[in-house]
């Protein structure tokens, strides 16, 4: 890669990317990680509401939630917040 050829705006671009990088949360062991059985619950109750009983659209939601939250603990929604605020703007 010719630098030389790189505009400042893509340079600029780079290093935000790079500083956003730096700031992504690490995975948690789920091993370690008491909320397995919350997840687990709600995949059964997902699954059930498939076969049958009743079913609540929502359950998606909260699996996808409770998934995030097992892998990266609680805190993460502060950093998903910050960078989704910023792609909206």
């Amino acid at each position: 890669m010719d630098i030389s050829k790189v505009t400042n705006d893509e340079l600029r671009q780079e290093i935000e990317k790079r500083k956003i990088a730096e700031t992504k949360p690490k995975p948690l062991t789920i091993y370690t990680n008491p909320d397995v059985a919350k997840f687990q619950k709600l995949c059964s109750q997902y699954i059930d509401s498939l076969a049958g009983e009743e079913y609540f659209k929502d359950h998606e939601y909260y699996i996808f939630e409770a998934a995030i939250e097992l892998f990266y603990g609680k805190d993460v929604w502060d950093w998903i917040n910050e960078r989704t605020d910023e792609m909206d703007m």
